[in-house]
């Protein structure tokens, strides 16, 4: 069954315990999330004081997750990533899904090194209607070296597949095109 409950309006979070976050409408503007410091648009929580902003997820992400890109062992979010004390101190990481640099939190498997930005933590493992390929759902899948569909670009990231009848797929999608030419979806940008 869906989630129907409507996201809280005014939150406190650990990485801001100065003032409480309003969750806001960015429109058609973009922001930087002071979490997990990537580039989003749409909705997010905002200390318009301090200029901190939150995706809607980094603000509420559990502390645990399980993920179909890692069954081996959930992982676990880490404000900063490599479980340094800020930013500053951390070792640079790539996402293991968009291979994006991680430049603020992130879940982490400890033990495999594996690592996803919370906004990558949220992608679907299959996905329908996308604009580019709407006749079948594509499952999303490790990186293989393959032109994106819609780009033509090498694609070196996780990305949609079709794959109906269980053969080589005839077309490939990253993610964002994917998921940003679905119904209904807006993702974040990096």
């Amino acid at each position: 069954m869906a989630n129907t409950s409507r996201p809280a309006r005014l939150i406190t979070h650990p990485t801001h315990s100065y003032h409480a976050l309003v969750l806001t409408a960015a429109g058609d503007n973009t922001f930087l999330c002071d979490g997990c410091r990537c580039h989003g648009s749409g909705l997010c929580y905002r200390c318009a004081r301090c200029d901190f902003n939150l995706h809607e997820h980094c603000a509420t992400c559990p502390p645990t997750l399980p993920s179909f890109a890692h069954p081996q062992h959930a992982l676990t979010l880490e404000p900063f990533p490599d479980g340094g004390s800020s930013s500053r101190d951390a070792a640079p990481r790539d996402c293991d899904l968009c291979r994006g640099p991680i430049k603020g939190m992130s879940y982490r498997c400890r033990p495999c090194g594996f690592h996803l930005h919370p906004t990558c933590a949220l992608l679907p493992p299959a996905a329908a209607g996308s604009a580019f390929h709407p006749e079948h759902v594509l499952a999303l899948v490790p990186a293989a070296p393959r032109p994106c569909s819609a780009c033509g670009k090498e694609c070196v990231v996780w990305r949609y597949r079709c794959d109906p009848a269980g053969s080589t797929p005839p077309g490939l999608l990253t993610p964002r095109r994917a998921l940003s030419s679905s119904p209904g979806r807006r993702g974040g940008r990096r």
